[in-house]
């Protein structure tokens, strides 16, 4: 590549035009620039005989504007991850899709993220993949590793993971039913019961004063008992499961980008 070099102080008689050939290597032409730079800063320059340090920073400065390189000069570090609005990236840029490529032929790149993100033998690697997933800063807790993957597009609660809630049971009302047949009960009186008739004697005693004849007799008590037949019944409650289980979404509010990285080549 051809790279110009105008210098001079500005006057058409003064000005010098040097013309490199430089190899097509971006890491020379970024130092270059670089170089350039720190030219044009006047702390570093010493002033050395009649040059003072105005005139060599003005100098650099000129150098600077007027460079001439027929390629652009990237300032972008390889590696490097950027998002990217329509489904065809730029030049020099690789979709972030998981691919497969070779080391030789992206050797920069392979320098500096490795097998990182995978690699189907020892003469490829893989690009990162960014499809269906949202990038999260590595740090102890959650993702612990460059290229460590976690989470899941849709997850199904346990019983454990439920809020802690009650259950509100309404009873529909029920009645017992109660049956009373009618019958009498019987006090039989004779010697056989033993029973003996009472009357009140002096000094506030009761003494007996006969006994019952031998001839039993019934006597009718005239109380009419109660007997109670409670029928079965049931409440009518049921405390039934709901749901179905399934799975719910656990995906946050997103939108569909490009993800790219910055190859060089």
């Amino acid at each position: 590549m051809s790279t110009l070099f105008r210098t001079g102080d500005g006057e058409v008689t003064d000005t010098i035009i040097v013309a490199l050939e430089l190899v097509n290597n971006d890491w020379f032409k970024r130092n270059l620039i670089g170089a350039l730079e720190l030219m044009c800063r006047e702390e570093n320059w010493t002033q050395v005989g009649t040059a003072t340090v105005d005139f060599a920073r003005d100098k650099a400065n000129e150098m600077l504007e007027n460079l001439e390189i027929d390629v652009i000069i990237p300032t972008l570090p390889i590696g490097m991850l950027a998002m990217f609005p329509i489904a065809t990236i730029p030049a020099k840029w690789l979709l972030c899709n998981g691919s497969s490529k070779l080391r030789a032929s992206y050797a920069e790149l392979f320098a500096i993220i490795g097998t990182t993100y995978g690699s189907v033998d020892s003469t490829h690697f893989n690009v990162p993949d960014m499809r269906d997933k949202s990038p999260m800063g590595v740090g102890t807790s959650i993702v612990t590793t460059l290229g460590g993957l976690t989470g899941a597009a849709t997850v199904a609660l346990s019983s454990a993971q439920m809020p802690t809630h009650t259950h509100t049971v309404n009873d529909t009302g029920h009645a017992h039913t109660a049956t009373e047949p009618g019958h009498n009960h019987q006090q039989h009186i004779g010697n056989n019961v033993n029973m003996r008739a009472f009357v009140a004697g002096g000094s506030g005693t009761l003494t007996p004063a006969g006994a019952a004849t031998s001839s039993a007799a019934d006597m009718n008590t005239g109380v009419t008992a109660i007997a109670i037949t409670v029928q079965g019944a049931t409440t009518g409650i049921t405390n039934a499961n709901t749901g179905l289980g399934q799975a719910h979404g656990n995906v946050h509010p997103v939108i569909g980008l490009n993800f790219m990285i910055y190859a060089g080549i």
